[in-house]
């Protein structure tokens, strides 16, 4: 089974909330919406491909390579991310 994973890099914990179901905090008790089960999002039912990300005028997408086809993802939004373009590096 295929999957792609978002996690936070320093926890490990889930960085998208991928499944519609309300899971428990297992420490508080308190319901979340980002538990175990938002982790990962299976895209196939075979290997698929390294995730390839594009930069469109539409803005960013990820493309995975699945059995009978491509499948699409819309990237997490980073806002605190710093976006330098090419031509600001080469000018």
């Amino acid at each position: 089974m295929g999957r792609l994973y978002a996690v936070d890099y320093k926890t490990g914990g889930s960085a998208h909330n991928w499944t519609t179901a309300e899971e428990i905090d297992q420490e508080t008790g308190d319901p979340t919406d980002l538990g175990k089960a938002d982790r990962a999002k299976i895209v196939g039912y075979s290997m698929p491909s390294p995730p390839v990300i594009a930069i469109l005028e539409t803005g960013p997408k990820l493309y995975i390579g699945i059995e009978g086809g491509v499948d699409d993802v819309d990237p997490i939004p980073a806002p605190d991310l710093n976006i330098i373009y090419w031509r600001q590096l080469t000018n």
